[in-house]
This record gives C-alpha cells, structure tokens and sequence, in this order.
C-alpha cells in the first residue's frame, strides 16, 4: 500500500533524524568537553591563588621587612649603637616612617656628642678650679667629686664614689660641720654659707661651705655642696686687719697733734715776741694741748681696748663753735685767708664733737696743704630744717682734684700725696656715714676744690 507523503514532513523527518544523529555525537562529547571545562578552569583557578598568593608575599615582604629592619634597628638604639642607619629608599609610608627613624638617631648622636662634649666641659671646670665641689644623689651617695675638693681633704675619689657621704664626713673631724649636717638632713632647706672649722688629718683649715639642693622642673634630683680652704685667706685676712688698726690708729693720733702743734707754735711766738697778749694765747693754747692730749689719751685707750674706731657718743653740739675752734687753730697762718659764713641763730646738731671736729680737721689740713699754705680757704654753714640737714662747705683755691681721682678720695690708702697714708679721708667719711650723713666733693669756681658734707640736724 503506497500513500504519497508530502516533502515537508520528509524533509523534517530527515532533520529530526540528523538532529538525533548529532544529539549523541554531542552525548558522546559531553564527558570530556566538562572535563576539559574542568581543567581548565582549574588551572585558571590555581594560577589565580598562586598569583595572589605571590603578590600577597611580595607586599607582606615590602611591609615586613622594613618593620623588621626598624625593630632591630630600635634594638640597637636602645643598645646603646647610634650610628645605625636603614638604607631603604621608598616613597610611600614604610619610607617616610624609615626617614623619620633615620633622622631621629642622627639627632640623638648629636645630642649624646653635644652631651658628651657639655660634661667634658664641665669636667674640665671641675677639675681646674680651686673649690672642692661634691654632688649626691637622691640616695645620698657621692655621684660627683672634683679634684680640688680630693685634694682638700686628702682623699682618694675611689674611696668615696658611689659611697654614702656619711663615709666622707667620718673622714673630717670638725663638731660644726656635723651639727650642720644633721640640721638639714631629710629637711627641706634654703641655700646654706657657712665658715666651719674642722681637722682634716693633722691639719687645722677653715672651710667655707655652700650647700644647696639640686632640682629639675618637677623633682629633687640630689645636693650639691661647694667649699673652699680659706685658712690661708682668714689668716691674710688677720694680718691685714691688725695693719689697718695700726695704720688707723696712727693716723687718728695725728689729727690731735696738729692742734698741739699748732698751739705749742703759737705760744713760742708769741713769747718770742713779747706779746701783750701772751697770757691770753698760753691760757687758751694750754687748754687745746690738755683737751687735745686727753682726746688722745681716750683715743688710744679706745684702741687698745676694742682694736677699732672709737664709739660715737652723740649730743646737741653747736657747729660754729667747732668752726670757731678750727679757725682759732689756723688764724696765726698770716698767709692764708679765712672766711666764714654762718647764718645768724643757727641751730644745734646731734653728733659726737670730739669726732667731728677730726673730720674739720682732717678737711680743713687738706685744704691748706692744697693750697701750699697760700690762698683762700671759704668755710660756710647752711641749715635746711624742712629737710632736716645741716650743710658744711670747706672751699680752697688751690689746683683742684683730678676727675678720675674724685671717685678715688675716700678709698682706703688712696692719696694724691706722696706723704700720704690715703685714711684721712677714708676715716673723715666713715665718721660722717657713722652719722647718716654724706661728704661730697665737687670743684670750685674759678679753680679749686669744695668738700661738702651733709648731715641730719636731728636724730629721726
């Protein structure tokens, strides 16, 4: 039995067929299509995880080992190595913090130079001046000693070092510096200066002690005690002392003989010359000698008993009248003109007279020898009772003072004479301050010299 088919459905069957025919060629494939899939997406997979894997070792490496590099580096900081230095050039953080590290040691090499330079500097000072310097720490051992104090005390710094100071006070025999000690251990104290006396072996020294405590911004941090062996000084010291009172007291017993002379001059004069007024001169004449020996008499006795300048014994006292007395002295002198000028009812002043009229003397005699016994001498009194002051002026026309002598005057053994002791007017000034007053000198117009001198009419 024949049907006729029509060519479309043939042609469908024969593409359904060749689509059945490549369905299991293409079955066939599947298995090692997947596995070749599989391969190679594996292999892609494993490329990628090495890859990473590398990459993440080689950044981990560049971040690492720059770390490690700066904590051995930081070791041998710590160590004490300051000339280490990481050579890792790099532009991001790793290398800005390696610059950073870099730069942080080189300047502590050169603080550790600059501090190392500042102690042998100080070192230096130490061992080359004359005091004996000691510093303690916060424990109160001996962390520094310099050689001068060694040698002062006759030790050996490696008997003391890093000891107790205790062990170096055992050392001196001295009571004062022990109470001293002992008063300011475990206190807070102020700066202390003391003199002590003290044994060290078989030698008696003075020490001149300076103890203060030693802190930073915050703390206590130890005790430095400075000090010096000033026996030798205390001793010049003495002697000098002893020289000065003689040479003082040669001077004051001056000032009362040159009214003596002057009067014991007088006298002879007028007995030479048959004076009618002899009598008149030898009476008041022979009551300057008495006044003046006594005066000198109690000088002397002030010395021996007190080795220094007489007391002052303050009470009203007239000026005039000691100008008076001053002038009285000189008017024989037909060569010198005097001229004084006091106010009319002048008031009396607190000082000691007898003292101060040493002082018109001592002024007044420089005056004359300034105008070698010839010229003008001007003494003037003015009161300022407002101020309370009382002014003095002795005025000469003599060759004046030079400038740079002026501030020189009333220094001790300052002279402008060859003949000088320069303590006349050293003396005269003390006196003055000893009665709150000033002496000032200044020139005179058109020449010559003026001593002023200024004092309190008033105790206050």
């Amino acid at each position: 039995v024949e049907s006729f088919i029509p060519a479309r459905i043939s042609r469908n069957v024969e593409d359904i067929k060749a689509a059945y025919e490549n369905y299991f060629t293409l079955e066939s494939w599947k298995v090692p299509i997947r596995i070749n899939y599989l391969l190679s997406l594996g292999f892609l997979t494993l490329m990628v995880v090495f890859l990473s894997l590398w990459v993440g070792l080689r950044v981990a490496k560049g971040i690492t080992d720059p770390i490690q590099s700066l904590a051995q580096a930081t070791e041998q900081v710590a160590a004490g190595n300051l000339d280490v230095k990481i050579n890792i050039e790099r532009e991001d953080e790793i290398g800005l913090l390696v610059n950073s590290f870099n730069d942080m040691v080189k300047k502590l090499k050169l603080s550790k130079e600059s501090l190392e330079s500042a102690y042998l500097y100080i070192k230096n000072i130490l061992d080359n001046i004359n005091s004996g310097v000691i510093m303690l720490d916060t424990s109160g051992n001996i962390s520094v000693i310099n050689g001068a104090a060694c040698k002062i005390l006759g030790i050996n710094p490696k008997d003391v070092v890093n000891k107790n100071y205790k062990a170096l006070i055992s050392m001196i025999n001295s009571e004062e510096l022990h109470n001293l000690v002992s008063k300011i251990e475990g206190r807070v104290f102020k700066p202390v200066k003391k003199q002590i006396n003290a044994i060290i072996g078989d030698r008696r020294t003075i020490l001149l002690i300076f103890i203060t405590s030693l802190k930073d911004s915050q703390k206590y941090i130890g005790l430095l005690v400075v000090f010096e062996d000033i026996t030798e000084v205390i001793e010049a010291q003495k002697a000098l002392t002893w020289q000065d009172i003689a040479r003082r007291m040669a001077h004051e017993i001056k000032n009362p003989l040159t009214p003596i002379k002057l009067s014991t001059e007088r006298m002879v004069k007028k007995w030479e010359k048959k004076d009618p007024d002899f009598e008149q001169v030898f009476n008041r004449s022979s009551k300057t000698i008495v006044r003046e020996v006594e005066s000198l008499r109690r000088l002397v006795d002030e010395f021996s008993r007190f080795g220094k300048m007489p007391e002052i014994n303050k009470k009203p006292t007239h000026i005039p009248l000691l100008i008076d007395e001053l002038v009285n002295l000189y008017k024989d002198f037909k060569s010198i003109s005097i001229i004084v000028s006091i106010p009319q009812n002048p008031p009396p002043v607190e000082i000691d007279p007898e003292q101060f009229k040493r002082v018109l003397i001592n002024l007044f005699d420089n005056a004359t020898q300034a105008i070698a016994n010839s010229g003008t001498i001007n003494i003037s009194i003015s009161f300022d009772e407002s101020s309370n002051k009382a002014y003095i002026n002795i005025a000469d026309d003599g060759p004046g003072i030079k400038e740079q002598d002026k501030e020189k005057l009333f220094t001790p053994y300052f002279s402008t004479r060859k003949d000088g002791t320069g303590l006349g007017l050293a003396i005269a000034n003390r006196i003055v301050t000893e009665h709150r007053g000033h002496i000032k000198v200044k020139d005179n117009y058109p020449k010559g010299t003026v001593f002023t001198i200024e004092i309190p009419i008033k105790e206050s």
